[in-house]
């Protein structure tokens, strides 16, 4: 199709970087910029009655900025140690993207999240984001791994060898974690790992563990070999 929809034009945004510019949308300062323009007075009009009459149905009142960076690194093929400077790569190309929100807003509400391949405590995470176990370790401007005490407490998201490992992880920046608890403001309450029943192998060797979709090609009907993640961020009413 000639038409590329979001996600294709962010997946292959280097290729395209000439003709696309990204920039913000702030939804106050971009009304007022066309109802001043006589050309698209009648269009910012239209916009702002849309958003204020169904603003309780879509939530268009609660509207609040975040960077959301979604991750997938590179594998443990070949074994954690020689392929570890690959993850670590890609969490410094993550750390750079932080540090350049955070030096545009100091405030940034950043969320990190994907199938990092290494567990909270691995140099990736603990070291090169460093993000950290608790939350009052969490120093301005820094990062909180949600999910880390998750896997202190023994809970995993893939079990490997019999052993869990917690690989798909949620880390938030320090404006989200102490944001405070207002009406125009999301802030961080808790973090889950979504480990169902029906997510889980029930009998046999692999008991306790995530029931698959297939395996040594043969069908399970399952979900996946990882186990879901979420954050809950909640708003005063």
């Amino acid at each position: 199709a000639n038409a590329l929809d979001i996600a294709q034009l962010m997946f292959n945004f280097d290729e395209l970087s000439q003709k696309l510019h990204i920039v913000e949308w702030n939804k106050d300062a971009e009304l007022k910029l066309l109802k001043q323009n006589m050309q698209h007075k009648l269009l910012g009009e239209t916009l702002e009655m849309y958003l204020e009459q169904d603003k309780e149905a879509f939530n268009f009142d609660k509207m609040d900025k975040m960077f959301f960076i979604v991750n997938h690194w590179p594998s443990r093929y070949g074994g954690e140690e020689s392929s570890r400077a690959t993850r670590d790569t890609a969490a410094m190309l993550c750390r750079h993207i932080t540090d350049s929100l955070y030096l545009k807003d100091p405030s940034a509400k950043v969320i990190i999240m994907g199938d990092l391949n290494d567990d909270p405590f691995d140099h990736s995470c603990a070291e090169i984001l460093e993000a950290r176990m608790k939350r009052e370790n969490v120093g301005a401007q820094g990062f909180f791994n949600t999910m880390w005490l998750h896997l202190e407490r023994g809970i995993g998201t893939l079990m490997y060898n019999g052993s869990w490992d917690l690989f798909d992880q949620i880390i938030i920046s320090e404006p989200l974690l102490n944001a405070p608890h207002e009406r125009t403001q999301w802030s961080y309450w808790k973090s889950e790992v979504f480990n169902k029943p029906f997510l889980t192998v029930q009998e046999g060797k692999d008991k306790g563990a995530p029931l698959r979709t297939h395996k040594g090609g043969v069908w399970q009907n399952g979900y996946g070999d990882h186990y879901p993640t979420m954050i809950y961020l909640i708003k005063n009413k």
